[in-house]
């Protein structure tokens, strides 16, 4: 979620999704998991974000090393922390 691969096959962060293909971007899944932290709803939360189910949401959030890709932009994979290197820290 928020991934995507490029020609090569190597992973990279997907900053502009194709909503109408049912992709869902990086920065949404990031901003959905801060609200979440605020104690929203993962119902309320997954609702504003086109394509992004509730349960994504939450396998995601309950996730330490997932979450922390998004909240902290750092894997312990070095192939997903090398696609995060376009993200601010």
């Amino acid at each position: 979620m928020g991934f995507e691969r490029d020609d090569d096959g190597y992973l990279q962060v997907l900053l502009d999704p194709d909503r109408d293909t049912g992709e869902v971007g990086y920065l949404d899944v990031r901003r959905a998991l801060e609200r979440d932290d605020g104690e929203e709803s993962y119902r309320s939360v997954a609702r504003d974000v086109p394509n992004l189910a509730r349960t994504t949401l939450m396998s995601i959030h309950k996730n330490d090393d997932r979450r922390q890709w998004y909240l902290d932009a750092e894997a312990a994979d070095e192939r997903v922390d090398a696609a995060l290197d376009p993200i601010e820290r």
